[in-house]
């Protein structure tokens, strides 16, 4: 039986943290322990999580911070203190469904009896409730990340939205050295993950929605241009020429390997040595590429040719939201109205909670002439389900 510690940060979480903890003491995998880290709360926290601890079956241990010190170091704290072989991370507000242990451990141990990989990260899918628990996006998944694949696919997009229900190999996290402390977006679990991934792990994944992860004003939660910047910090820990040997070393086409790290390269601003690796797509009528190349082209103003590109997206692929809205733009700047507010509509519709074609609707209804500076370019291709930003 694997001993499973499970380590809770909690700062101010009065409202929500008896319904997390009671969602782990009744897991159907019975965990070893639960670590709960007071980061210096004015609330009840403390008093709630005391009163828990006195009925639970299972030992709760609360730590309390002298001062507020972030989440980041309570979980180190956490860790450091914990017992267990496997570190289970929730966050002091989200929600993790009775079978969520047991199913990650079960597939670990399937994974280590099948695979000689060696798998430092078992993680679920997820689904985004509001303050009061209600649904308010569908299933957030993810995909299994073999260690070949875990850097490279990592440094391209975070898989893992939240610490929230994600299983870690305790002596694989002291390798590395836990969470980073004092980055600058809160990005420290994002970057614990690549250097799980960089250090040759895999990330094990279960696909079902066994954790809610809560949406509110009072939580860490990203706006759209924190993860933006997010973005920007993790890839500055790394040179280019190891991000590129990352991303090409994956067991993935050729394709989709040149088009991820040409998305790497229009990020970082190497807008023309990104087109140029272009060039070398082994098929040029993939959509992701023909995205890319209105991408460029949207950036350098040249809006005929974006629209060509990204018409030819589109109609390569109709689910791709970005394109649909990026678009939506180019006709907007030809004075193409009506052709451009369906396109966005469209993207809105397949993609509710876009941000940047809502935001694209509204600038066409307020304004009678445009500029490109005026609009919302999406810079890659949207996950399946988006995550539930603020503005």
């Amino acid at each position: 039986m694997i001993k499973i510690s499970a380590v809770i940060p909690a700062y101010n979480a009065e409202k929500y943290v008896e319904e997390t903890l009671s969602s782990l003491i009744g897991q159907t995998y019975r965990l070893h322990e639960i670590l709960v880290i007071d980061d210096k709360s004015s609330d009840n926290t403390v008093t709630i999580v005391e009163r828990l601890g006195a009925m639970s079956s299972i030992p709760i241990k609360l730590i309390c911070q002298e001062k507020n010190q972030g989440v980041s170091s309570a979980r180190n704290r956490g860790i450091m203190a914990s017992e267990g072989d496997w570190i289970l991370f929730m966050d002091a507000d989200d929600i993790a469904v009775a079978g969520l242990v047991q199913a990650e451990v079960a597939y670990l141990l399937t994974l280590q009896k099948q695979s000689a990989d060696h798998w430092v990260v078992v993680y679920p899918a997820y689904s985004q409730i509001n303050a009061g628990g209600e649904d308010i996006s569908g299933i957030m998944r993810g995909q299994q990340l073999t260690s070949c694949n875990s850097f490279g696919s990592e440094l391209v997009r975070n898989q893992l939205i939240t610490p929230s229900g994600v299983l870690v190999n305790k002596a694989a996290m002291l390798e590395v050295g836990n969470f980073k402390i004092g980055l600058k977006h809160q990005i420290e679990d994002w970057y614990l993950w690549l250097q799980l991934a960089q250090r040759g792990g895999g990330f094990a994944y279960v696909d079902e929605p066994l954790v809610k992860v809560r949406r509110h004003n009072e939580n860490a939660t990203k706006s759209m241009s924190k993860a933006l910047g997010a973005e920007m910090e993790v890839l500055g820990f790394y040179e280019l020429a190891v991000i590129k040997q990352a991303i090409f070393s994956r067991d993935l086409s050729s394709l989709n390997n040149l088009v991820d790290y040409v998305s790497i390269l229009f990020k970082l601003g190497e807008w023309d040595l990104g087109y140029e690796e272009l060039s070398k797509a082994d098929d040029a009528q993939f959509a992701s590429v023909l995205f890319l190349q209105g991408l460029y082209c949207l950036k350098k103003n040249q809006i005929l040719q974006a629209k060509d590109y990204l018409e030819r997206a589109v109609n390569g692929n109709r689910q791709n939201g970005a394109a649909l809205n990026n678009l939506g733009v180019a006709h907007a700047l030809l004075g193409n109205m009506v052709t451009a507010q369906e396109y966005l509509k469209e993207a809105l519709q397949k993609f509710p909670g876009y941000i940047d074609a809502k935001k694209n609707l509204q600038v066409i209804d307020r304004k009678s002439s445009y500029q490109l500076q005026d609009f919302n370019i999406t810079s890659r291709e949207l996950r399946p389900v988006l995550l539930s930003y603020s503005e």
